[in-house]
């Protein structure tokens, strides 16, 4: 499908309340775009042939936020709307700060210079495509319900809580986490080829785990303040979490990496994933406040467990679990 077809069909598609789509032809980053644009939507027209998701649009649009809405209309069709300003954030954020390539490359020299690409740009592509498999995974939830609906990557202004949209969130972040963990075990192969050594894919998957948590701690600006059952979306450090033990999990679960005599210690991982994070953090390479967060919710980790424990249950039967949807076409045979 061309952009110029996506155009025309989110006439249909789009709720009135997201803003103009994009048009990101003859504009200084239409590089950019058009890249991400192909990924998606190769990956979109891959998914449709197995899920109740057509017709789609995979589509940019004009909000300054760093956003993206997943959409399904009553007529069944279904969308997914990125704004410019989530691009324009992972730009300014990964691809676009030299600090964070010079650090890296002198903490981690020896399995830096084995990457194709700056760990900045390999940033931008991690954090954009963790937001369309978030987007797609609410796209298979809805494939479940015949009405209108539309979730937003965030919502500051949605003050009420909605135990709801707090599983579907958790749900998609889940499945976004396990998609994104095939990628970074792909280009760990492909880097490494016969180098691979388990010091290479630790520390490969300490950077890579620390720029997706950064992403993530961009969520909601309030990040010290841990709650719960508040808001429409979970609060970041619970969903950092959840992120972060679903990938070294998996990682950990890898017949690749079994095969290559290499072992991912999921909970010693996660450990020097935060503590890397928080590193980056006082060297102010990324400026935000997770270790504050870290430190205010120290207390409430049994909580946070346990009210993870509680969402990803998928306490509904009204919305298509992705998970489900994963595991059933990720099966080994």
């Amino acid at each position: 499908m061309s952009y110029d077809q996506e155009i025309q069909n989110s006439t249909t598609i789009k709720p009135t309340e997201l803003a103009a789509v994009f048009d990101y032809r003859d504009t200084p980053m239409e590089d950019i775009f058009h890249n991400y644009y192909l990924f998606c939507r190769e990956n979109l027209d891959i998914h449709s042939t197995r899920e109740n998701i057509k017709p789609n649009v995979f589509a940019f649009i004009s909000g300054l936020s760093s956003n993206a809405a997943a959409v399904k209309t009553s007529e069944n069709k279904f969308g997914i709307f990125v704004n410019t300003g989530l691009i324009k954030y992972c730009l300014d954020n990964f691809s676009n700060n030299p600090d964070l390539d010079d650090y890296l490359f002198e903490r981690f020299p020896e399995t830096v210079s084995f990457f194709d690409l700056p760990v900045s740009d390999l940033a931008f592509q991690l954090a954009t495509q963790f937001t369309y498999y978030h987007e797609l995974a609410h796209l298979i939830q809805y494939s479940k319900k015949a009405e209108k609906l539309t979730l937003q990557e965030r919502n500051e202004d949605c003050n009420i809580y909605n135990e709801l949209k707090h599983i579907l969130e958790i749900n998609a972040d889940t499945y976004a986490s396990i998609a994104i963990t095939s990628h970074i075990q792909q280009y760990i192969a492909n880097s490494f080829k016969e180098n691979l050594t388990q010091e290479h894919v630790e520390k490969t998957i300490i950077i890579m785990c620390s720029c997706l948590l950064n992403y993530i701690t961009s969520f909601y600006h309030d990040l010290i303040n841990v709650y719960f059952k508040e808001y429409c979306h979970p609060h970041p450090v619970i969903r950092l979490f959840n992120v972060v033990l679903n990938i070294t999990y998996n990682l950990n679960q890898s017949s690749f990496f079994k095969q290559k005599n290499i072992t991912v210690d999921s909970k010693n991982l996660s450990k020097q994933i935060i503590e890397f994070y928080i590193e980056l953090e006082q060297q102010v390479i990324f400026h935000t406040k997770f270790q504050t967060a870290l430190e205010s919710s120290f207390d409430l980790r049994d909580q946070i467990v346990t009210y993870l424990g509680e969402l990803i249950q998928f306490k509904t039967e009204e919305y298509c679990n992705a998970m489900d949807r994963w595991n059933n076409q990720h099966t080994t045979k």
